[in-house]
């Protein structure tokens, strides 16, 4: 007798497409993409930021605890004060986001891709707005001409297009490069310098310093946006979605205590309209 020969049995096209489908809502947690990264790693870069990287990173593992919660994402971050570094890091790692100050941001903008996402409402972070301040003039005159003291001029493009906007130039001032806020404000206050370039973190520390008293505030910047929430350009464009999606969640509930010890407040998303002024003013990078 010989053996019955039964033919393989032929799925249609689009069975096929709904098994796989099937297969895929299964092996797939609900809510997470499956295009999503083995680790997504995340540059927080706050230049004058205060603290040393080394007090400020247990506090950005935390927050990229939250973030990995939400997102369902393996995350690493890396806090970093120096834009040099920041580049590096870049260079090795290829970071997916960022959390940038204005300034760096604004310099890395073409060369990396950067997409704005969000923003970064902070406490007490600086660089919203700038002041001349001297301890024996009255208005910004007395300025121009003489030593003006500053732990801002890492990038006298931003100052002189972003933060001063036409009022001056640096060339109209004698700098004296500082590198601590502090010492800035003590080169006015001993009369080593005629005035200082500060930002607001530095004018809100006069009320805590001795003798500070003394300095006032002679000319005022226009208030600048807030740090940047961005992705690079070899984020994807899933990853980017989910990034924005469940950044205002990032600070509320569980993450609020978290953000505070980080000195966040708050990350909203937002697009590239928050930024369109300094944009403007800085140029093409």
């Amino acid at each position: 007798m010989s053996p019955r020969i039964t033919s393989p049995r032929i799925t249609s096209p689009g069975r096929l497409q709904a098994m796989l489908g099937l297969v895929l809502v299964l092996l797939v947690p609900c809510g997470v993409s499956a295009a999503l990264p083995g680790t997504v790693a995340i540059l927080v870069l706050k230049e004058k930021g205060v603290g040393t990287t080394a007090q400020a990173q247990p506090h950005v593992d935390r927050l990229m605890g939250v973030i990995g919660g939400l997102a369902n994402w393996e995350v690493e971050g890396r806090y970093l004060r120096s834009r040099s570094r920041a580049v590096q890091y870049i260079k090795e790692q290829q970071p997916q986001f960022a959390l940038l100050s204005l300034s760096a941001f604004l310099a890395m903008r073409v060369e990396y891709g950067l997409e704005v996402l969000g923003k970064v409402e902070a406490f007490a972070a600086g660089g919203r707005r700038y002041f001349f301040v001297s301890r024996d003039h009255d208005d910004v005159g007395g300025c121009r001409g003489a030593t003006v003291a500053s732990d801002h001029l890492d990038d006298p493009r931003f100052v002189e297009r972003v933060v001063m906007r036409g009022a001056f130039r640096l060339a109209e001032f004698e700098w004296v490069r500082t590198r601590r806020p502090v010492q800035t404000l003590k080169k006015v206050m001993r009369g080593e310098a005629t005035c200082a370039l500060i930002d607001d973190a530095q004018y809100a520390s006069l009320a805590t310093i001795d003798g500070a008293d003394q300095l006032k505030a002679v000319w005022r910047s226009k208030p600048l946006p807030p740090m940047a929430v961005v992705a690079f350009r070899n984020t994807t464009a899933t990853s980017r979605r989910v990034m924005k999606r469940y950044l205002a969640a990032i600070c509320q509930g569980d993450g609020a205590a978290i953000c505070e010890q980080a000195g966040l407040r708050s990350l909203v998303a937002a697009d590239r309209s928050v930024f369109a002024g300094a944009v403007l003013a800085y140029g093409p990078s």
